[in-house]
């Protein structure tokens, strides 16, 4: 939490920079990423990553990289406060695509917790 608490507070003080932002912060993690595969590899646990690895990581890169640059649009185009607790809602979505993909049935507890979340945007957004 406090991670991702940095990561929106950071992009809202980009100022000025274009999206330069967000080469850095998706080339940022390239080194222990390298260093993780290179571990990887040598205890031979490297297996040949075919389409049905590569196409859907490609997809995953592009919706982050799409996310983060409407997120940092969005901070330079309005309230930080707003912004930020909006995107923090994530997981909602999250749980709505693993029941729909997958066919998984949320527990009683996360409809409520989505429910609430919903209700608390409407009332930040409402100004209450």
């Amino acid at each position: 939490g406090v991670a991702f608490g940095g990561v929106f507070v950071g992009y809202s003080r980009t100022g000025d920079s274009g999206l330069w932002p967000l080469l850095f912060a998706r080339f940022s993690g390239l080194p222990l990423l390298s260093m993780a595969f290179v571990w990887q590899w040598r205890r031979g646990a490297i297996v040949n990553m075919g389409r049905e690895t590569i196409v859907p990581g490609l997809m995953v890169a592009a919706l982050l990289s799409t996310a983060s640059g409407t997120y940092l649009y969005a901070t330079r185009a309005g309230l930080l406060s707003v912004v930020a607790v909006v995107v923090s809602m994530y997981p909602a979505t999250t749980v709505m695509l693993a029941s729909w993909f997958d066919h998984e049935r949320p527990h009683r507890s996360q409809v409520v917790g989505m429910g609430l979340a919903a209700a608390a945007l409407v009332l930040i957004t409402l100004g209450g």
